[in-house]
């Protein structure tokens, strides 16, 4: 399988953004465009995150969150 260039450019800026995001304090959210779910990528150090430095997985509904610490 061959990938082009502009596609792995796109890789490489999504990757940079939520890497910038997550360095800086912020969280990055992943929604279904389909259906009510989303995965959440936060540092525990963020006000309303629900995982913990113990508790790095945490689901409330349809809502995933992961802490930064296991990626």
């Amino acid at each position: 399988m061959a990938f082009d260039q502009d596609w792995i450019d796109d890789v490489w800026s999504v990757d940079w953004l939520v890497r910038g995001r997550l360095k800086h304090g912020r969280h990055f959210t992943f929604k279904s465009a389909q259906n009510d779910v989303a995965v959440t990528l936060v540092p525990c150090s963020v006000a309303g995150a629900i995982v913990t430095e113990h508790a790095p997985y945490a689901a409330h509904g349809p809502w995933l969150q992961v802490g930064t610490s296991v990626i």
